[in-house]
């Protein structure tokens, strides 16, 4: 099974990034699994998702990268005994790292696939969140295969998504960074297309 590793801070839209891609990939009839790291009681992420014909876990009281690695794993043997699916989908809570999140996978002793590692980026809130939370951002940004910048369609100028791009390409020169929109449904196939053809 092929895992997609959904990381980046909070508000980034990985939720609903998730969500399109777990329905377009329903539509090549794979067999789609989520887990989602979810520090509330209520688990909003996991209902929203759950409107998919996605198989949805969710994890609580901790982060996926630390303290949940034995149950990333229990969730990962449970997934492939009871659901068998062909891609997995992880959304780590929006304060971890994607490396943390491959250590713990790490521990899985169980057959997987690909492995790609995805970093959202707000596009309206990029350089703000990079001033406030750089070492966080930081990590999340150069530990990823492929970057999404979200929310284009809310940035008031041009200039404000070559200026994220330049940050990012400092921090992360081989990965491939896509601006998107799902509202606007702006580069939704190409974003797509990093997972499956369509």
């Amino acid at each position: 099974m092929d895992v997609y590793l959904v990381g980046g801070f909070l508000g980034s839209g990985k939720t609903t990034v998730i969500r399109e891609l777990s329905l377009r990939l329903a539509e090549t009839e794979r067999r789609v699994a989520i887990i989602v790291n979810d520090f509330g009681e209520i688990g909003v992420d996991g209902k929203f998702l759950g409107a998919t014909s996605a198989k949805v876990l969710e994890l609580y009281s901790g982060c996926i990268c630390c303290q949940l690695t034995g149950d990333l794993v229990k969730a990962l043997d449970e997934l492939k005994h009871n659901y068998n699916p062909d891609v997995v989908i992880i959304e780590p809570s929006g304060i971890a790292d994607s490396s943390s999140v491959m250590q713990a996978l790490n521990h899985y002793s169980g057959d997987l696939g690909k492995i790609i590692t995805i970093t959202l980026v707000d596009a309206p809130r990029f350089l703000e969140l990079w001033q406030v939370i750089h070492p966080l951002i930081r990590k999340q940004i150069e530990t990823a295969e492929v970057i999404f910048i979200t929310k284009c369609q809310l940035l008031k100028e041009a200039e404000q998504l070559s200026d994220i791009a330049n940050v990012i390409a400092d921090i992360a020169p081989t990965a491939r960074v896509i601006p998107i929109s799902l509202l606007e449904g702006y580069n939704v196939n190409e974003m797509i297309r990093v997972f499956i053809d369509v």
